[in-house]
Order: C-alpha cells, then structure tokens, then sequence
C-alpha cells in the first residue's frame, strides 16, 4: 500500500526535477544567444551605426529561431518574447539586449505552469573613444566643441544628452501618452506595437531610423563656434 503512494510520488519529484534542469538549460542557451548577439551587433556598429539601430530585432530574433531544438527534453515551448527592455546604442554607445519569455515545461503526471523569466546581455558598441585632453584640444593646441546639425548652440561634451539622444523601447499604451512625431507619425495613429522615446523627448517615434532620433554631430574650433553666434549649452558647459 505504501508503495503504491510513494512509487508516484517519487516519479513526479523525478520528472519535475528533470524539468527544472531542461528549464535552467533552455535559460542558458538564451542567455548566450542574446549575448551572442550583442556582440555581433557592437562590432557592426563600428561600421554602420544606422543599420544596427534600424535592424537590431532582426538579428536577436534570428539568433533566438536558432534555438528551436531547445523546445525538446524536458521543454514543452519557449514563448511570449518581449525586448522592450532593450536599449541600443544608447547614453555612451551600449547595447542593452534585455527579453523576457515563458518556458514551459514537458507535461507530467501534473501539469506545470509556464516559467516567466528574463535574460539580459551588456556591452558597449566599438565605435572608437579615445579620452582626455586630445578630445578638446587638438595636436594644434586648439579648443574644440560640438555642434549639431543645424543646431545654435555648441557643447563641450561630445556626449551632452542634447546631442547624444538616450532610445528608449515602449509599449503603445505608454507611447500614447506623448504626442505624435510629426515625421515619421505624421496625423496618423502608428498600428505597430514597438514605439520609440528618449530621455528627454517630446514625442514618440514609429521608426528607430527617424531622423528626430538622430544627431549629426561636427567637431569646429571653439573661436569658429564663437564668431558664427553660437551659444554655449547651459547643460554641460554651465554657461
């Protein structure tokens, strides 16, 4: 009689410690897909910083599909992908490559409940920084600010939030919240679910290659700056 309890007993604490174990493997493997990724990514932002943030998903989805043989041993499915933690190229150039998912494990004699987890990968983007004094002084001696595009003011600090913008991912309920950008939104309401805002934004974004996301930045000499009307930025000059 014991026996009969205890034998079923022991085989459902079997199956589901063999099922924790696929769970942590399938965590594992996504957790190194993602920094796969973000790797790959940093070193194609040396070369094209556009096509990494117009393409990011992409790449981290193909990476993810690759893993499809995972959903076997112990894994019933891995679903319900979420990247709106994700922030690329931004603040000093880093690649934040952050999903959420739910990894069920194989049915038993009980069922088990899906798993929510998360996996988050870090890393910044080779696009070349070299600091100290040769920043804003050139070999020639001479100050150098930066400028954007168009802009009236100049800035001391080439990463000033001004002109290097902060991307945030969110979902649509938050991104109503802002008004339209009226170029890449225009008087139409975006029907996509991935929305796009900075720190300091105004207004949300349809497209990450929207140029309100994007600063083209010069470097000129401080005295050129000066006598082109310029003024100096009060965030980071303090002027």
């Amino acid at each position: 009689m014991e026996a009969a309890v205890v034998v079923p007993l022991l085989l459902f604490a079997w199956i589901a410690f063999i099922s924790l174990i696929s769970v942590a493997r399938a965590h594992e493997r996504i957790q190194q897909s993602l920094t796969d990724s973000a790797l790959a990514l940093a070193i194609e932002a040396g070369r094209n910083e556009e096509s990494v943030q117009s393409s990011w998903m992409v790449k981290v989805w193909a990476g993810l599909s690759a893993l499809e043989d995972m959903e076997t041993g112990g894994v019933q499915s891995v679903s319900g992908y979420n990247f709106s933690g994700s922030q690329v190229l931004a603040g000093d150039s880093w690649i934040c490559l952050e999903a959420t998912y739910q990894i069920k494990p194989m049915e038993g004699l009980i069922p088990l409940p899906g798993i929510r987890l998360k996996s988050r990968a870090c890393t910044r983007a080779w696009t070349g920084y070299v600091p100290g004094e040769e920043e804003r002084y050139g070999e020639s001696g001479h100050s150098y600010v930066y400028v954007a595009e168009n802009g009236q003011v100049y800035h001391e600090d080439r990463m000033c939030s001004h002109i290097k913008l902060s991307i945030h991912i969110t979902d649509r309920e938050h991104a109503l919240t802002y008004p339209p950008c009226e170029r890449c939104v225009g008087n139409d309401i975006w029907q996509g679910e991935t929305f796009y805002l900075t720190e300091t934004g105004e207004c949300y974004h349809s497209r990450l290659g929207c140029s309100g996301l994007k600063r083209t930045i010069k470097r000129v000499e401080s005295d050129e700056a000066s006598i082109s009307g310029l003024v100096p930025c009060q965030r980071c000059t303090g002027k």
